[in-house]
């Protein structure tokens, strides 16, 4: 089984994916995570990649190769899995899908509006608008590209509205994970 969690910039993506891993006993792989560490390394790459995320950038494949960490951490691990932030292009999606297969895959969608979006942005005191409308803009041009693709695929995409409170959006998240993963 493979439960790919994509949300929109604030959507909880994280917050949930901590939930899940007290929940389920499966290996999860969060890009942002990875990327986390990376940039935490006293090396060219690191400060590269904690410069471009300071930004509120996605890190490029020139600089550091998410895609190529993430499936190096898949490729050795054949059971249930948990993605966080990966896939997000299509490109992306025809390379998992390709590799890990349509059946035994499930995207879950933590959907909140813009405005809310924004509002957990100010919230967490980062409040630069410029970054938030990139990300977002970012979302809209291609990962809900991604998601629709992925569906028209075959893919069982959920959409959660995650605007309410943690809690409610995991009982949501675990009602819908439960017939997949016991």
């Amino acid at each position: 089984m493979n439960i790919l969690i994509v949300a929109t910039p604030n959507g909880g993506k994280d917050t949930q994916h901590k939930l899940l891993r007290k929940e389920f006993p499966y290996k999860y792989v969060s890009s942002g995570d990875i990327l986390r560490k990376i940039a935490e390394e006293d090396s060219e790459i690191g400060v590269a990649v904690k410069r471009i995320i300071a930004a509120g950038d996605y890190v490029p494949k020139d600089v550091f190769d998410t895609d190529a960490a993430v499936n190096d951490i898949l490729r050795n691990f054949r059971g249930h899995k948990v993605l966080n932030g990966y896939p997000r292009t299509i490109p992306q999606s025809d390379e998992f899908l390709n590799e890990y297969g349509i059946e035994g895959t499930v995207v879950v969608v933590l959907d909140i509006e813009d405005e809310e979006c924004i509002r957990r942005s100010e919230k967490r005191k980062r409040n630069d608008d410029e970054k938030i409308q990139k990300r977002l803009k970012e979302y809209k041009d291609q990962t809900l590209p991604m998601i629709f693709h992925m569906e028209q695929r075959g893919v069982q995409i959920k959409y959660i509205d995650a605007s309410g409170p943690q809690e409610t959006v995991f009982a949501e998240l675990v009602e819908f994970l439960r017939p997949y993963i016991g």
